[in-house]
């Protein structure tokens, strides 16, 4: 059924509320991921490996994250509660609760509903 839903989650890896969206592209959670409670994937989604080594490092989904589609989720890192990813970003560090984040590599974008102003170079 995997193969041909095209969705690759391991067993007891997502708490209640779990919800994929839209079944059609790829979405992959890798074996050491816990995520929580009342998290919604969209298409595409990629919890895995920086290599092609096999990894065995854990990933944490806090409670209430929406992962947008295509976002890919690299290496060991802890992912806080309310999160939202936005769509084909890349994260490689951990991300604290309350947040939205977006691009490659992912940046903080608003932070307890307060955009991040950043200087812009011109």
């Amino acid at each position: 059924m995997c193969f041909k839903l095209k969705v690759d989650i391991k067993p007891n890896n997502m708490g209640p509320g779990f919800r994929i969206y839209h079944l059609g592209a790829l979405i992959r959670i890798k074996p050491n991921c816990k995520i929580g409670k009342n998290c919604s994937l969209m298409p595409g989604v990629v919890i895995g490996n920086k290599n092609l080594n096999s990894d065995y490092s854990k990933v944490t989904v806090g409670d209430n994250c929406y992962i947008g589609l295509g976002a890919k989720i690299f290496g060991e890192l802890t992912i806080g509660n309310n999160v939202t990813i936005g769509a084909n970003s890349v994260v490689i560090r951990d991300i604290p609760n309350n947040c939205v984040v977006a691009g490659n590599p992912a940046k903080i974008i608003k932070l307890n509903g307060n955009k991040v102003i950043k200087n812009n170079r011109r």
